[in-house]
């Protein structure tokens, strides 16, 4: 074939210290912006984007996949904290930071800031483990274990990822004419540098009702360089105040990082809502330590011009836990599959040159 009817195409491994020269530049020249009120940033708001952002005694919605160079929540002078969330039922809250995340945490009667989508997930009777109606008591939504059954309800069902958890966590079932809780919201917080954890992260299930079941806990979905602090991360089911009613299952919580020695497994929690028969099924906590990825050697590949092309599946050499890919270089209009590695190019175009691919594998660890 001559190269009006198809191109050539070379894959090389990820550069990391490319990478790291990018962040570094960002981090020297990035501009600064404080929020003092609250403030909503869509899916399309790119305005903060690569931004140093602080969250003064405020509260911060993020909707839609966000880049920061670095974040900061804190209280103000008015002993507010700095909160973050993102909108009630949304797909979740997906931050990149290339730089550090401080959660400023409690100081005597100095309030605590957080990282919070608690009760943001799906409403009452909704979501993949939706807990079961009942006459007079609601069952318990399931995500990270089974929902708690009520009297004359079932608990939901168990779902979701323990390795790479996005979901979000499932209402809970109506007792009578009581609605049942809501499901905690979805975390995604990839942090190249440190994250100090002083205050809160959490995506906990919530009751809003004396007889409807409780929410199931969210998702926290956490890849970082360094995690430490005296803070909480926590999923935890709704527990209703009726012990008639069922109790909503924890969460999934997965943290992959380099350094987690100043950050103890004590400070994470995904019980389930409620005590005794009643109570929801605790969820799950998956940890794992990582090395930088290594791509394995990848050879030439053809595309035909104008057809839609799929690239091979490129291969991590050693623990793939946690990986991310990314094109750095490529063709116009190609992508990339961020958790497969695969890459796809809708209309390949013929070149007078075989056209360079580069693709970057990371995770916590670079």
């Amino acid at each position: 074939m001559t190269t009006r009817d198809c191109l050539h195409r070379r894959l090389a491994g990820g550069f990391f210290v490319l990478g790291l020269v990018l962040a570094l530049a960002g981090a020297a020249c990035a501009e600064t912006f404080t929020f003092t009120a609250n403030t909503a940033i869509s899916i399309s708001d790119t305005t903060y984007d690569n931004m140093d952002i602080v969250v003064q005694g405020c509260t911060v919605t993020i909707d839609g996949a966000h880049a920061f160079n670095s974040l900061t929540l804190e209280r103000n002078a008015s002993n507010q904290p700095g909160i973050v969330t993102h909108s009630p039922g949304a797909s979740g809250l997906n931050l990149t930071v290339t730089g550090d995340v401080t959660v400023q945490g409690p100081a005597g009667e100095l309030v605590a800031s957080r990282i919070d989508v608690s009760g943001k997930g799906s409403p009452s009777e909704t979501g993949l483990g939706a807990g079961g109606n009942g006459t007079s008591y609601g069952g318990g939504a399931g995500y990270g274990g089974v929902g708690g059954a009520g009297i004359g309800s079932s608990g939901g069902v168990e779902y979701g990822s323990r390795e790479q958890p996005v979901d979000c966590g499932s209402g809970g079932g109506k007792g009578g004419i009581s609605v049942g809780g809501l499901g905690g919201g979805a975390i995604r917080l990839r942090v190249n540098g440190t994250l100090t954890l002083d205050g809160v992260m959490a995506a906990d299930g919530i009751q809003v009702s004396n007889t409807g079941g409780g929410g199931s806990g969210g998702s926290i979905y956490l890849t970082v360089g360094t995690l430490t602090g005296s803070g909480t991360m926590s999923a935890i089911g709704g527990t209703p105040p009726s012990a008639n009613s069922g109790g909503g299952a924890g969460g999934r919580i997965a943290v992959y990082y380099a350094d987690m020695s100043g950050f103890a497994v004590s400070q994470i929690s995904v019980l389930g809502g409620s005590t005794g028969a009643r109570k929801g099924g605790d969820g799950t906590v998956y940890l794992a330590q990582v090395e930088p990825p290594e791509i394995a050697p990848i050879g030439d590949h053809y595309a035909v011009t104008g057809l839609p092309y799929r690239g091979p599946l490129p291969v991590i050499v050693g623990d793939s836990a946690g990986v991310e890919w990314d094109v750095v270089a490529g063709p116009s209009g190609m992508t990339i599959d961020e958790t497969t590695g695969e890459v796809y190019w809708a209309v390949p175009s013929a070149a007078g040159s075989p056209y360079t691919v580069t693709i970057q594998a990371t995770n916590a660890a670079g």
